[in-house]
């Protein structure tokens, strides 16, 4: 007998040896039960066949699925979905971590609210050894983030209306409000995402496809951070600076022709593709197209795509080391059928 699960997670890896074992951990340790795992190996050179078959064998809610030849992140990402049966669905990346308790409360607001499409936290970031860098209490100001770019931090959802009921003050919301797109790993509806072209081959496309989720439903973020997001050296973000080094791991059998423009360019395409995919009335389509104008005449967005047409790639800005606060972790069990918890561990050198 098949089971149709309530929640498909799919955590796409690829050489994930250093943080797997982790994220697989804080999945089984979650309140809320009723859901598949979906491991997709993108033919990993690590020992991570052998950490995803162990799991595999010792919980049947766990179905490893491994590529013969590296797909692509891309490829690889969207085949999670595709392999999946569940009613709600979840990306979880191999090197983050979430709280017991957070696909609990996504599913239940999901349950609540039928024109809710998708259900996340805020989110903490956190480098290498889990130690936080970044809290929510931070949102909203402009400073170096973690990543080592500057830029505008997202505010929390509901000032960005994007649990509003009209799609293009939603749509207004991701377009011109979001930077970090931490939504596209909250809890997501499945026959929401099947509405979509899901993720395509090109540096923010992420952003794009929540662009999408934006005009067919409401997004609700809820305050506790109960995600945490890593940040650390062999991260695609950290190994990649350049646009066009970032498709070559997006997509590494996408011929020159279709990384030939900059990621900006094809980014503007899909969203104002979205706007005429999903079904919208005139008023609401039309606002969406001003929006989509908007973000055109965004300055920042112009001098990104000259600065890779002059030096062929976006140059790498360095920030300071941010400060370390408290660590987040999961605490070893021998039985990995029943592990513990993430939890919280104060830093005896914490910095106010």
């Amino acid at each position: 007998m098949i089971h149709n699960p309530t929640l498909s997670i799919g955590l796409p890896v690829y050489n994930g040896e250093n943080y797997l074992e982790q994220a697989v951990r804080c999945l089984l340790a979650q309140t809320f039960t009723d859901f598949e795992l979906i491991l997709c190996d993108n033919a990993s050179t690590d020992r991570t066949q052998s950490i995803c078959e162990a799991f595999a064998r010792e919980d049947p809610r766990i179905r490893y699925v491994r590529h013969d030849t590296n797909l692509g992140l891309i490829r690889n990402f969207n085949h999670a979905f595709e392999a999946s049966h569940g009613v709600y669905f979840k990306w979880m990346a191999h090197d983050d971590l979430i709280d017991e308790d957070f696909i609990r409360r996504c599913i239940r607001a999901l349950q609540l609210d039928a024109d809710m499409v998708v259900c996340c936290t805020a989110a903490a970031v956190i480098d290498a050894e889990g130690f936080v860098l970044e809290a929510p209490e931070g949102l909203g100001d402009t400073t170096r983030d973690p990543l080592g770019v500057t830029r505008l931090r997202d505010l929390p959802g509901a000032q960005r209306g994007l649990e509003n009921v009209r799609p293009h003050i939603r749509h207004r919301g991701v377009l011109l409000g979001s930077t970090r797109c931490y939504e596209e790993f909250g809890v997501i509806r499945s026959s929401a995402i099947r509405k979509t072209p899901l993720r395509e081959y090109y540096p923010g496309s992420e952003k794009v496809f929540l662009t999408e989720l934006s005009l067919l439903g409401t997004i609700k973020v809820l305050p506790e951070p109960l995600m945490f997001m890593r940040v650390h050296d062999d991260r695609l973000s950290s190994q990649a600076g350049s646009s066009d080094r970032q498709a070559l791991y997006l997509a590494p059998g996408q011929g020159k022709r279709k990384r030939s423009l900059p990621p900006q360019v094809r980014c503007a395409w899909g969203y104002w593709a979205a706007i005429w995919r999903q079904p919208l009335t005139f008023g609401e389509r039309l606002c969406c197209a001003l929006n989509f104008t908007r973000f055109l005449f965004q300055v920042r967005k112009w001098s990104a795509i000259f600065r890779i047409a002059l030096l062929g790639k976006e140059p790498v800005v360095t920030a300071p080391a941010p400060t370390r606060g408290r660590r987040i972790e999961t605490t070893p069990t021998p039985d990995r059928s029943k592990p513990a918890p993430p939890t919280l561990q104060p830093h005896p050198a914490q910095h106010a």
